[in-house]
């Protein structure tokens, strides 16, 4: 519970600077939990499965490789099934450039 509390103020803040708002329904709580649990999960897995550290996409420029870890692909597929652009700001992140 304390590190959920202590990173709620974190993800407001990613999501205000970024332009976006939770999806309807869901709750900053949920998220919290959802999202710890996903990586304390693949923190302990990542123990036995090294192999979690060092995932290539092509998510660089031009499609270009990248290493990610799987705690990242995690957070990155969760925040954009829980976000989306808000359409009171100026500028908002366009989340469908992220998964093509």
């Amino acid at each position: 519970m304390l590190f959920r509390s202590g990173v709620l103020p974190l993800y407001r803040d990613m999501a205000r600077l970024g332009g976006l708002r939770l999806r309807s329904g869901a709750t900053w709580e949920e998220f919290a939990r959802v999202t710890s649990a996903a990586l304390e999960g693949v923190a302990m897995r990542h123990v036995v499965d090294a192999e979690l550290s060092a995932i290539e996409r092509a998510t660089g420029p031009d499609g270009a490789q990248q290493t990610w870890n799987a705690g990242a692909l995690i957070f990155e597929s969760l925040f954009v099934s829980y976000f989306e652009a808000d359409p009171n700001r100026v500028v908002s992140a366009d989340l469908s450039t992220w998964h093509r």
